[in-house]
């Protein structure tokens, strides 16, 4: 068991570059999954990720989000969110990709805002929100 390699080694070796402090992933056409950077699996099938549980409401449910990304073959947004000692990729609704877009372009501009404690609900026009607290 000691040659096993823990899931930030094996991601370690898949990466090839960065731009900005994003890094840049090999993935296999035979790869089912990959780990990212912060452990979580992601699917190379956008449709095996659920949806992030967003309530209907405005007053929403707070999330640890370790980090945001679009999914490499669909362009969707995804988020990465720790619950206790689980670590979960998540699809995110469409209306919260320029979000994400935003976020990612500040990390490559060396601002850091993830990980942090997210809120994420339901304004009354029924539009998606995403705060970071």
């Amino acid at each position: 068991m000691a040659n096993r390699k823990t899931k930030r080694e094996r991601y370690k070796e898949r990466v090839f570059g960065k731009v900005g402090e994003l890094d840049l992933v090999t993935v296999s056409p035979t790869d089912e999954y990959l780990i990212n950077g912060r452990g979580g699996k992601v699917y190379l099938d956008i449709e095996k990720h659920s949806y992030l549980d967003i309530p209907n409401s405005i007053s929403g449910k707070m999330y640890e989000v370790l980090s945001v990304g679009t999914h490499q073959q669909s362009n969707k947004s995804l988020v990465t969110v720790k619950a206790g000692d689980l670590i979960q990729v998540y699809r995110l609704p469409d209306d919260l990709q320029e979000w994400v877009i935003l976020l990612g372009a500040q990390s490559a501009m060396g601002i850091k805002l993830l990980p942090s404690k997210v809120q994420f609900g339901t304004r009354d026009s029924g539009e998606h929100y995403a705060e970071i607290l």
